[in-house]
């Protein structure tokens, strides 16, 4: 029986992969986050992590589901770099290098939220990507509508005057980050 849920294939049997945001598009995300009416600290909470969302999955790679069952503690620093100790599909580990971008995302966010420091303390055990009260982890059903809710804002942007990019940021979703971020190694 052949497996319905396999990608197509073109005729030579590579991937095409065309669900991916370019950098304008994550931008446009971002500056329209900057944009929202901060009139209360719920808001600004809600702000604050959907800009951490956005960043640490495009940074990083990571699925949702990855994102949803770590803690603050997997980042880890050799000499003086960072990296994010992530357990994937298939119970394989991995260390993601973090960029100075993500580093200073991650330290705005916990700064916002009111984290005793800006980079993790060792072993912490704050979720990745917690709830308001910063104990408990965050749903992936959640972060897929935090996302959706993020991309929404920033086809706002691309609307009137690029209506295509505008329909593509309403169709995205929080794989697409991942695609974006391989996407963005290539071209580096």
């Amino acid at each position: 029986a052949v497996d319905r849920r396999r990608k197509r294939r073109n005729k030579d049997n590579t991937r095409i992969v065309d669900r991916y945001l370019e950098m304008d598009e994550i931008r446009a995300v971002l500056d329209a986050l900057e944009d929202v009416p901060i009139d209360s600290d719920t808001i600004a909470f809600q702000v604050a992590r959907a800009r951490y969302i956005v960043l640490l999955l495009f940074f990083s790679g990571l699925r949702i589901a990855e994102s949803a069952n770590h803690t603050m503690g997997d980042f880890v620093q050799h000499e003086n770099n960072w990296f994010l100790r992530v357990v994937g599909k298939g119970k394989k580990l991995r260390e993601i290098p973090v960029p100075d971008a993500l580093l200073q995302a991650l330290a705005d966010f916990r700064f916002r939220v009111g984290l005793a420091s800006p980079e993790p303390e060792f072993e912490e055990k704050t979720p990745l990507i917690p709830m308001q009260k910063l104990t408990q982890a965050i749903t992936t059903r959640r972060i897929d509508q935090i996302i959706r809710w993020a991309f929404n804002l920033g086809s706002a942007v691309f609307e009137p005057d690029h209506p295509r990019k505008a329909s593509k940021l309403r169709s995205a979703s929080a794989h697409w980050l991942r695609h974006s971020y391989v996407t963005y190694l290539l071209d580096s």
